[in-house]
This record gives structure tokens, C-alpha cells and sequence, in this order.
């Protein structure tokens, strides 16, 4: 949760409204804190796919205070302490990367959650400027918990996942998902297969009253997720954009430099 106490992606949903992310590794905090201060609704810090320890993820998040954006940490594995540690480092909401069960997911939320909801232990890092009482009460409904399915076999028991208490989102692992299918590994939101698949899962989300996320790359497959009752949907990756932007302008530059032009 950024200073501000405000946080883009309940008051997004609380609109009727879809939420946009967007992803960093945390590699420059400079770049982090740029990327924080645009209007994006979410910053998602991933640990799972980059070398990120601990210090490295307060850095990020202390980089994103001020800007808005709720800052989501995608985690490492299910490691109930890791969980905790992301959020009392000022995550609004932690990502469990590869759920496939419900007792998983049952296990990664009450690990998100103080006692007597949960296991999580006590350790505020950073919201010490509230009393004890206030900071538990306000967590129970304030951190978000988001169970990514990215496997056939977590598609196949996306109800199941989604009907366990306090699980806030289902979020759709493209890449994953493709691969787990015997496809390539390539975010994938178009075929008719993986078409059929963000829809089971957004319909097994709408239909446990929680919400469904996607990541995709271009604006028409938002729209088209938006449709199928998506309503968190990851726009982009830091660096995944910088390599296409850097390759765009050198190509643009290689072109000018071969005719001599200024």
C-alpha cells in the first residue's frame, strides 16, 4: 500500500472499472519509480523470474511510494514466511505463482493473513505509523491475494481454487499455461485454445465473486479480455518493452545512418 492509503486496483473494481498493470524486476529503482508515478493501477514486482532478494523488493517498493500505483509482489514459490516478509515491506497484495489446488491456495491466504483469519506473523516493517489493532483490521481487508493458474490442471480445478475464502483474484500465467498444454512458450491470448481457457477461468472467478486477471502486450486483446470478464489486466513488462523500444530505435537508426541522413 503506497502512503497515500489509496489503492487503485479496489477503487478500479469498486467502479465497475477494469484495473491496468504492469510489471518491473526491480532491476533500476530509478526506472521502478518512473514507472510508479505514470497512471498505471498496478506495479507488479517479480520475484519468481528475476534475481530478487528481500532488500531488493523493499527497495522497489519504497521506490513506488508516492506514485499511486498498488504495488503487487509476485513471489518466489508458496513460502508462508516470503509471503509475509512482502508484505510487511508495503506490498498491497502478493501473487502466488503456479497454484494448482484449492488446499494450496487455501494454505498461500491464510499465510497472507493474521491470526485468528490466518497464520501470518506479526512484523509491520513499514506501517508502524499505526497502532497494532488498526493495522491487523485494516489488512484483513485491504491486502489482496492473487492464485495464478498456469497449468491444464489448475484450469481444470479453477472453481475449486476460486471458491476459497479470501482469495481475491485468479490471474492467468499465459506463458505457462501454453506450455503446460504442449504449446510454446509464448503469451498466448488469441488462439481458440487459449481463448476457451481465459474463459473458464474468468467465468470460475465471476462465478465465486472474485476477479480474473490476464497479462497480454497490444490494447485489442485487453478489450477482448474485458469481454470474457476480465477485469486486472497486465499491459506490459519493463523489460520486455525497453528490449523492443532499444531494438526499434537501433533498426530506425542503422536505416538512417545506410542513406546519410541527418
Amino acid at each position: 500500500m503506497t502512503d497515500s492509503g489509496q489503492d487503485r486496483i479496489r477503487s478500479r473494481w469498486a467502479n465497475d472499472e477494469p484495473a491496468l498493470a504492469f510489471w518491473t524486476t526491480g532491476a533500476s529503482l530509478a526506472a521502478v519509480e518512473a514507472l510508479g508515478r505514470l497512471e498505471f493501477d498496478s506495479i507488479i514486482v517479480d520475484m519468481q523470474h528475476a534475481p530478487l532478494g528481500g532488500a531488493d523488493v523493499l527497495a522497489s517498493l519504497i521506490a513506488l511510494d508516492g506514485g499511486g500505483a498498488s504495488p503487487l509482489v509476485r513471489l518466489l514459490g508458496h513460502e508462508p514466511a516470503a509471503i509475509g516478509q512482502a508484505l510487511d515491506a508495503g506490498a498491497a497484495g502478493v501473487i502466488f505463482p503456479v497454484v494448482e489446488t484449492r488446499a494450496e491456495a487455501e494454505a498461500l491466504v491464510r499465510a497472507s493473513h493474521y491470526p485468528p483469519v490466518g497464520t501470518r506473523s506479526w512484523g509491520p516493517l513499514r506501517a508502524l505509523r499505526e497502532t497494532g489493532a488498526e493495522h491487523v483490521e485494516r489488512s484483513r481487508d485491504s491486502v489482496l491475494t492473487v492464485a495464478m493458474i498456469e497449468s491444464v490442471e489448475a484450469v481444470a480445478e479453477a472453481e475449486q481454487i476460486a471458491s476459497v475464502q479470501g482469495l481475491d483474484m485468479l490471474l492467468v500465467g499465459p506463458s505457462d499455461l501454453s506450455l503446460s498444454g504442449g504449446g510454446a512458450p509464448i503469451i498466448d491470448c488469441s488462439s481458440p485454445v487459449a481463448v476457451e481457457r481465459h474463459r473458464r477461468i474468468a467465468e470460475a472467478a465471476r462465478s465465486a465473486g472474485i476477479h480474473a486477471g490476464m497479462i497480454t502486450r497490444d490494447a485489442e486483446t485487453a478489450a477482448a479480455g474485458v469481454e470474457w470478464g476480465m477485469d486486472f489486466i497486465s499491459l506490459g513488462a519493463a523489460q520486455a518493452m525497453l528490449l523492443t523500444g532499444a531494438a526499434t530505435i537501433l533498426a530506425a537508426g542503422r536505416e538512417a545512418v545506410s542513406r546519410g541522413d541527418p
